[in-house]
């Protein structure tokens, strides 16, 4: 039996031709007639065409007798009713790995000119995520390409989504690549070659300093100077090729013109945040503690000129932070293959009530296309500008929105789409923590494919809509929805979505793991009526039965909070801490010594000796004002920069 063959699923076959292609020669794989002879070679005959499957080459290299060039249907119907006459034969599906790859395999599967680009590419180094599997995957972030094995040792079935014939020069990078990931290791990122200029830079000094001078004056005392500090870090992080360091300190930066212009999208909170994943990544570019492509991010930082393509929603994202609400839909670019985000950040007022996420998503990008329309359909763009953040601009030319048929499986690829659960864990176990990862639009966004539901409701304790669901493969999945009242009507329409009969065919979200269980906060759920119409909801946008959703958030009012009390006690202790940077350590008064003092008891009991320790230090620096006469501010605020760090880390696990 041919082994090769075998191994090729319906998923594969539509990873080498298309959805449409593989469905109609599914239809047609009962009437045709199957023989293998002495030497492998699989004839499948028909009526319409005859089929030669040799051994030992690629499908694309395979002989059919009608007109059509490449890879036919008739090519895929063979394929399909090899496995079918095979059924009888089991074929191990277990992981390997493409690292015990020869370089005499490497040489005698690609072609030469591939192989030296490839080599070539391997010289001057690669970052990668890793998954060992039946089909591993390897995610080339250097070059922005995705490598599969479809079938064990045949490099003939690796498959790249770059446009080069395969197997292409990435497939060599991949090959590398695996030779150096951990063999105890299923999953895993790993640098080779690894650029000095990414790791040792002259400008963490900078921002450090920067840092320590906002830490000390304060938002509101140092005013311009912290501003114009934060610049220069941003600028010379930007000479150093460090992207994301200056992005971090350009946010910091106009964070501070806000407070200072009394703009209602200031949050103290974000001012907390953004020096903790400010001092993280300068931390780590020193110690050289993760790759310094995800930390520091790509030497290109000018925002690229693009044409039009076909821009497939993936659902509309939220991200709420005390005043500062970002609103984006997210959307894949068919033709680069990656996600981008379009979108607007909103300013709650001061003195108003605060408008329901639904109204702001239906901003309008264009003319009449809202947020949440692009994130729910599907976008043909004429041009626009992107950034290296995936923040996408249309352009002036208008855009034309369109339904779509929420067909995944055939316009997605890897990584942001995955086999199943098994993968996309594999992949979160081996990513960086989100502040020291990629600051992309597309960043820890996954879509699943789903197969059943197994439960749905409202979960009291925590105030999440949840859901258990499986994945094609048998894997359960945890879909967890936090309720929020200015999205009442998206959990509403969730809630009777999943109370219906229909059947999940796919979710988008972020993933986290929560020991053996695996959670994904959903961006938007793909579901399919039982007369096969396929429709989404967007759960942090979509308004719903406006008398359920006051019905819902009515009954949540009721509940008492469930969040878990370390996970409030981590708000609590960023809130202060936004408030304390806002102030200044050389302006804090006996009350904010008196607030700290009484977060470092509080501290003590909940768990965390280290982040214990680092509140009891603020603590303690704050209360020596009050009786020692040589004490310095900027001693204080020094202890304010490791807490801010281990509150933004932890808040990420």
């Amino acid at each position: 039996m041919r082994a090769d063959l075998l191994a090729l699923t319906a998923d594969d076959l539509t990873t080498l031709t298309n959805r449409g292609t593989v469905k109609r020669a599914a239809r047609e794989a009962g009437d045709v007639e199957v023989r293998e002879e002495a030497d492998g070679t699989v004839v499948v005959s028909a009526d319409d065409a005859v089929v030669e499957l040799p051994a030992g080459v690629p499908l694309e290299d395979a002989r059919c007798t009608c007109a059509a060039v490449g890879l036919c249907r008739h090519i895929v119907r063979a394929v399909l009713a090899y496995a079918a006459a095979g059924a009888a034969e089991t074929v191990a599906m277990e992981s390997w790995n493409p690292g015990d790859v020869t370089d005499e395999a490497l040489a005698g599967a690609l072609r030469a000119a591939a192989l030296r680009r490839g080599l070539a590419l391997v010289a001057r180094g690669v970052t990668a995520t890793l998954v060992r599997s039946a089909k591993p995957m390897a995610l080339l972030h250097d070059v922005e390409s995705t490598v599969r094995f479809l079938v064990p040792h045949h490099l003939a079935y690796a498959r790249c989504d770059c446009a080069d014939p395969p197997p292409c020069e990435h497939v060599v990078l991949a090959v590398h690549a695996f030779r150096a990931l951990d063999p105890a290791l299923e999953s895993g990122v790993v640098e080779l070659a690894v650029e000095a200029s990414k790791t040792i830079s002259p400008s963490t000094q900078v921002g450090e300093e920067a840092l320590l001078l906002l830490a000390e004056a304060g938002l509101a005392g140092g005013g311009a100077a912290v501003a114009e500090a934060l610049r220069r870090a941003e600028r010379a992080a930007r000479e150093d090729g460090l992207p994301w360091p200056a992005d971090v300190c350009a946010e910091l930066a106009d964070l501070v013109e806000r407070h200072a212009a009394g703009d209602a999208a200031f949050d103290a909170v974000r001012v907390a945040q953004l020096v903790g994943e400010a001092v993280l990544r300068g931390d780590s570019l020193r110690a050289q503690s993760a790759p310094a492509l995800f930390v520091g991010g790509p030497c290109s930082t000018a925002e690229t000129e693009v044409g039009g393509g076909r821009l497939v929603g993936l659902g509309t994202r939220v991200r709420h932070v005390g005043r500062l609400v970002d609103v984006d839909a997210l959307v894949y670019d068919t033709t680069a293959h990656r996600v981008l985000a379009l979108g607007r950040a909103f300013g709650d007022p001061e003195n108003a009530p605060p408008r329901a996420f639904a109204d702001l998503a239906a901003t309008t990008l264009q003319r009449s296309i809202s947020i949440a329309s692009v994130g729910a359909g599907q976008l043909i763009a004429t041009g626009g500008r992107r950034s290296p953040g995936g923040k996408l601009k249309l352009g002036r030319r208008p855009a034309a929105l369109s339904a779509q048929c929420f067909e995944w499986g055939a316009l997605l690829s890897a990584p942001t789409l995955v086999e199943g659960v098994a993968e996309a864990r594999s992949v979160r176990s081996a990513a960086a923590p989100p502040p020291l990862g990629p600051r992309t639009a597309g960043a820890n966004v996954v879509v699943i494919p789903l197969a059943s539901l197994d439960a749905a409701g409202f979960h009291a304790a925590t105030q999440s809509v949840v859901a258990h669901v499986t994945d094609p493969l048998g894997a359960e999945l945890t879909i967890a929805h936090p309720f929020a009242q200015r999205a009442a009507g998206g959990a509403e329409r969730l809630l009777v979505a999943l109370d219906s009969e229909v059947r999940p065919l796919y979710v988008s979200g972020s993933l986290r793991l929560r020991g053996s269980e695996t959670v994904i906060t959903p961006i938007a759920v793909v579901l399919e009526r039982p007369d096969g119409a396929r429709f989404m909801v967007q759960p942090a946008v979509d308004r719903g039965d406006p008398a359920a959703a006051v019905s819902i958030s009515s009954a949540v009012a009721e509940i008492p909070p469930g969040e878990p009390a370390v996970q409030q006690h981590l708000h609590d202790l960023q809130t202060a801490l936004g408030e304390l940077l806002v102030t200044g350590i050389g302006r804090a008064d006996r009350t904010v010594r008196d607030a700290w003092a009484s977060l470092a008891d509080t501290s003590d009991g909940r768990g965390s000796v280290l982040l214990a320790a680092q509140v009891r230090a603020v603590a303690v620096a704050l209360a020596a004002r009050a009786h020692d006469p040589e004490w310095r501010p900027e001693v204080a605020a020094a202890a304010t920069l490791p807490l801010a760090a281990a509150l933004e880390l932890a808040q990420a696990l």
